[in-house]
């Protein structure tokens, strides 16, 4: 391709693929293939985008481009594509210093299409022409009429409303600002809510015009395509461009040239223990492996892993509920050491555990032992990518470690050779810390002010009354005037003339046939040979009693607890580096199933255990002593992980509000969620307090007692199933049936009976700005063209009234089986959403679909049949499958269903969607204000502050 320059060509190992880097002759834009057998095609294009201030103009833009361009006419193109493409991954993603906007498919008619609205929409984007785009995704000046108050709305202000809900997040977020000062890092890359609405659309489209050309880009292509029809389809976009000086400088972040202090206040409630106190260090230069290896390294060894020393000590003397650490960003990697839950006059403490903890490093070096653990935990993670089936996104992300910063991207993807240094010579950990955290650093104490978010509000109130009052009466019927066009714009339908300007792809082109993963079963023993680089993974699955809520609570608790505590024969920090040393998944849970098509589901104890394959027999040995000898002696350390785990949940119920709202909205529905909702709600957090809250004595005993039943339920007979190479299943299955788990009859599941009840209403309440709202029932029957009808619902009304209209960041209708779920989150509405999932069946109604509108769907819904999957994932999948008595081949029947979807079945899945509803279980997780607006709605309030 004489278009462009090959600049370089390497083979990855790590990758097994081969790498070619480019430059466009005529724009000097950069293309990075990543060249390999992978059916899943990826392709990005970003762009170095630098800011200077909190108005979120990178995020906006992200936002915005997607929003129609030169060649796609409809309103939102990206939505159009989530309706009716076959892509396996579609987003953008705004980071602090790029902007990338990532795609993958297995299809190659279909990755060409993707890239190709991706391509026009970044270079070409609809946001010059249309100013309700900005008004949409950015914000805008909202008034119903005259007499109403002046509001902002808007997607991006929403979503980092809630984003900044969260302690962390803030306190992070004053890191960034007092340790990257005069930098690219100390902005809010999402925007910060008080500001974004300073930023005009003027401003926006400047920013585009600078910024978003070609000669500012980084464009990624991976998997198994034909480079050069790659290439040649690239140049046809970029080569409508001359090249460009593009004024883009980074202000890299300066190392520290002395202490720094600071004493700063987040939104919090004011009590005891809920102070936060950072020591913050800056390291290596970020764009080297061997120096993020080093850095991770010590990250885990002294802060993260259970018993590293400087947690241990700062839990185990009282001085914090939990210790966290900070993401490194640009070419500076981070040492943050967060510890949170403290009282602000325990910081000298705090910090002198920390001196004393680096200062032994830097004189001792690492515990050997502990050293090859980490590094064991860290080359599985890495070569692995967390076992993902989105490699080739994943590839591209890493590869901006180094491109971004004028290095060669190619050696962000290879680790070998920092492996074998730091594995040859484990001194260079003790170099590394000497070098960078026996210097200055930066201090700080942030603690609560319980008004500050009500100061906040009562600030904008004010300022919006202001501005309202400050304006004539033209100007507030032309705001009141531009409210209603925006919102007819966003829930209007698209022409038909803008619509043919969209990709399609025949329905007639899809398989109505799905992969198997060729499942052995022995007994109770299966197994599923798959490439997976020589590790070994067990699943099992043994059914057991419901035994009542608290008993099932405890068998939870314990799950989490007992691999962090001692044994007979090891403590708590000499157990973490064993289980490292010789595994990697080392856990077990509680979970419940349905069974398929039936009212009928059980309870299973959940093991899962995975190892390189010439350790299995070790690690499953260390499996069966840890959760079989645990001792509960230690009631001090006990309580010290309970109350962490407390913090945890309640942070992880703000940042990621719908789990835990989802499980309040099902509990009362049936006893299968009834029970989910003790075992991972706002009930088990309260459970764990009540624990927590005994004293040694009624602890301990309490434990063993609990402990008894859960070494019972651990040896009860189960279904076990193995995923790895020929040899890995041979030995994996020898060690099995010498631990005498081979049964040859049958087992009983012990099935329960599921009676559909009721729901209730539930409101939980938190410290947030924004809300997440659920809906969920259960559906009388099910079909395989719900999954279409689902699509068009979710991606057309609750879309346009939710998101668009509403300012929501996300919204949606999702089903398992027959259960089925309306969500909305960081929603600024609480009662209009509610309303807008109520109206969906009569608008399901009133469609009248074409055949090839519904053809769309069908495509846009084909990979909730046949996603994406690992080959463990996909041996997985089968193996639950069959212990939930379904199959691929029933899964086939409901695709069939699918791809036969006439508009009829529209109305039906309304009519079954209404019965579910009429004994639907509603919750909200919300704030104080917002609950007293809406009081009336709820039968149980549930606080989680």
């Amino acid at each position: 391709m004489d278009k462009f320059k090959l600049v370089k060509k390497e083979h990855i190992n790590e990758l097994n693929s081969d790498a070619f880097l480019y430059e466009h002759e005529k724009t000097k834009a950069r293309v990075l293939k990543v060249e390999n057998n992978d059916e899943n095609k990826a392709f990005g294009i970003g762009f170095r985008t630098v800011q200077n201030d909190d108005t979120g103009v990178c995020h906006i833009l992200e936002h915005s481009v997607l929003s129609g361009s030169r060649k796609y006419k409809t309103r939102e193109p990206f939505m159009d594509l989530v309706k009716s493409s076959l892509q396996t991954f579609l987003n953008a993603m705004t980071f602090d210093d790029k902007t990338i906007y990532p795609i993958s498919s297995r299809n190659e008619k279909d990755f060409f299409n993707l890239m190709d609205v991706y391509m026009d929409a970044v270079l070409f984007p609809n946001i010059y022409n249309n100013e309700k785009i900005f008004m949409q995704e950015g914000w805008h000046y909202e008034l119903e009429n005259k007499d109403a108050p002046l509001t902002i709305n808007g997607v991006v202000y929403n979503e980092m409303k809630g984003a900044m809900s969260s302690d962390i997040s803030q306190v992070m977020d004053k890191i960034a600002r007092y340790l990257y000062p005069d930098s690219t890092y100390n902005t809010n890359p999402g925007g910060d809510p008080e500001f974004i609405p300073t930023i005009s659309r003027e401003a926006l489209l400047d920013y585009h015009r600078e910024k978003y050309h070609p000669s500012n880009s980084y464009i990624f292509l991976y998997g198994n395509g034909d480079t050069n029809k790659e290439l040649e389809f690239l140049d046809g976009y970029l080569s409508e461009f001359e090249f460009k000086d593009v004024k883009n400088p980074m202000k890299y972040i300066k190392p520290l040239e002395k202490n720094i202090d600071v004493e700063t206040t987040y939104f919090g409630e004011a009590k005891p223990k809920n102070d936060f106190f950072v020591v913050s260090y800056l390291a290596g230069d970020s764009t080297y492996n061997l120096n993020n290896l080093c850095h991770e390294v010590i990250t885990r060894a002294l802060v993260t892993e259970d018993g590293a020393p400087i947690k241990d000590r700062i839990l185990s003397e009282g001085l914090a509920t939990d210790v966290e650490t900070m993401y490194s960003v640009g070419t500076v990697n981070n040492l943050s050491i967060i510890a949170k839950g403290m009282n602000a006059e325990d910081k000298n403490k705090i910090l002198k555990i920390i001196d004393e903890e680096i200062g032994s490093l830097i004189k001792s070096g690492l515990d050997e032992k502990l050293f090859k653990s980490i590094l064991h935990q860290l080359k599985y993670e890495i070569k692995t990518y967390g076992d993902t089936p989105h490699l080739g996104i994943m590839t591209y992300i890493r590869a901006f470690q180094t491109w971004l910063y004028d290095k060669d991207p190619i050696d962000a993807l290879k680790f070998d050779d920092a492996f074998e240094k730091l594995e040859n010579d484990s001194e260079l950990v003790q170099k590394y810390a000497k070098d960078y955290f026996d210097g200055y650093r930066m201090t700080m104490l942030v603690k609560p002010d319980p008004e500050l978010g009500k100061k906040r509000e009562e600030e904008l109130k004010k300022k919006l009354a202001e501005h309202k009052k400050s304006l004539s009466d033209e100007e507030l019927e032309e705001i009141i005037k531009k409210t209603k066009e925006l919102h007819e714009f966003q829930l209007s339908e698209d022409s038909e003339e803008a619509k043919k300007t969209l990709p399609r792809l025949n329905v007639k082109d899809l398989s109505d046939s799905l992969q198997k993963a060729n499942e052995k079963i022995d007994g109770n023993i299966s197994s599923c040979e798959a490439f997976t680089g020589g590790v070994t993974y067990m699943d099992a699955l043994v059914p057991i009693d419901d035994m009542g809520d608290e008993k099932l609570q405890a068998i939870t608790l314990l799950s989490d607890l007992i691999d962090r505590i001692d044994t007979e024969k090891y403590n708590y920090k000499d157990l973490n580096t064993e289980i490292n040393l010789i595994s990697y998944d080392f856990n077990v849970n509680i979970m419940t199933s349905k069974y398929y098509e039936k009212n009928e589901a059980s309870i299973f104890l959940s093991k899962k255990l995975s190892s390189d394959g010439d350790d299995f027999e070790k690690a499953y040995d260390l499996f069966e002593e840890v959760h079989k000898t645990t001792v509960f002696d230690n009631t001090k350390k006990i309580k010290e992980i309970l109350n962490t785990m407390i913090s945890d949940l309640k942070l992880k119920a703000v940042m990621t509000g719908i789990a835990i709202t989802r499980t309040e909205a099902m509990k009362n529905v049936n006893r299968r969620f009834a029970i989910d909702a003790k075992i991972s709600g706002a009930d088990y957090i309260k459970y764990i307090e009540k624990v927590a809250a005994m004293n040694d004595v009624e602890m301990k005993k309490y434990l063993e007692d609990m402990y008894e039943i859960y070494k019972n339920i651990f040896d009860e007979k189960g279904f076990y199933h193995i995923t790895s190479d020929s040899e890995g299943i041979e030995r994996a299955v020898a060690v099995l049936n010498k631990k005498g788990l081979k049964v040859d009859g049958e087992i009983d599941k012990k099935k329960f009976a599921l009676k559909n009840n009721p729901g209730t209403t539930t409101a939980l309440v938190a410290i947030t700005d924004v809300n997440y709202c659920i809906d969920a029932g259960i559906l009388p029957k099910t079909s395989g063209s719900d999954s279409v009808v689902r699509n068009m619902l979710s991606n057309s009304f609750l879309h346009d009234n939710i998101r668009a209209k509403g300012g929501a960041y996300g919204d949606g209708i999702n089903q398992s089986d027959d259960c089925v779920v309306f969500y909305s989150y960081r929603d600024p509405n609480l009662q209009n959403t509610f309303d807008v999932f109520e109206k969906s069946m009569d608008w399901l109604r009133g469609r009248d679909l074409k055949k090839e509108q519904i053809d769309d769907l069908i495509i846009g819904s084909y990979n909730s049949f046949d996603p994406n999957l690992t080959p463990r994932m996909r041996s997985l999948r089968d193996f639950s499958y069959r212990i939930n008595e379904t199959s691929v081949e029933d899964l086939e029947k409901k695709l069939k269903e699918a791809l036969e979807t006439k508009k009829e079945d529209f109305a039906d899945f309304a009519d079954r969607l209404e019965a579910a509803m009429k004994n639907k279980g509603r919750a909200v997780f919300t704030n104080e204000d917002g609950y007293e607006k809406s009081k009336d709605m709820w039968q149980e309030k549930k606080d989680l502050k």
